[in-house]
């Protein structure tokens, strides 16, 4: 039900897996638009499947804003119970929750209580594209890592996150390695599949 890709140093030392949903239909076409009981579903069935990997290894989950702010408590729950559980606020990280469920002050109190509770265990996916750079520097003491993909990367001459880590996404080929070796400070994509060992 899972794919594991790796995250790993410039040494190829695994730091972790990001837990994907494998499917045939892709997951931007399931998760077209933020699905919050869909992935809370999804999480719960990861870490009831992957319990006693997640006492050794660090896994990052993919969760939108909203599906944070509905199962905030479950999460907590969880983040407590599994060290080793790191949360990836997706691209859907400006897609608000509707006023209905939440005003915007609420949602961003509960995302940043949770982040406070448990410093660096949250990473931002898609940094440096729409607006996650806003959301990143509101609340950029609590950030484990952002992930930038390898063209945005190329096109930086340097970037300095203080004490958030960078993870060069979408490192396919040597070539693409090459060039963002000095540039991050973990890595992932499909050159890494082949030479590291997956779960």
């Amino acid at each position: 039900m899972f794919k594991l890709e790796p995250i790993v140093d410039a040494s190829f030392n695994i730091w972790g897996y990001e837990a994907l949903l494998s499917l045939d239909i892709p997951n931007p076409y399931i998760f077209a638009v933020p699905n919050p009981v869909l992935e809370l579903y999804i999480l719960d069935q990861f870490v009831h499947n992957y319990s006693r990997q997640l006492e050794k290894n660090r896994f990052t989950f993919n969760l939108s804003v909203f599906a944070i702010v509905i199962g905030s408590l479950n999460l907590k729950k969880l983040l407590s119970k599994y060290p080793n559980l790191y949360i990836e606020i997706t691209e859907h990280a400006l897609l608000l929750p509707p006023s209905r469920i939440t005003s915007q002050n609420e949602w961003f109190q509960i995302l940043a209580n949770l982040m406070q509770d448990f410093p660096k265990r949250f990473l931002l996916d898609d940094y440096m594209e729409g607006k996650t750079f806003s959301l990143y520097q509101t609340l950029k003491e609590y950030w484990f890592a952002v992930k930038i993909s390898i063209q945005i990367l190329n096109q930086i001459n340097s970037l300095s996150l203080n004490n958030t880590l960078i993870i060069a996404e979408k490192v396919e080929t040597e070539e693409d390695f090459l060039t963002v070796r000095n540039k991050a400070n973990l890595f992932q994509g499909f050159y890494f599949k082949n030479k590291t060992e997956v779960l």
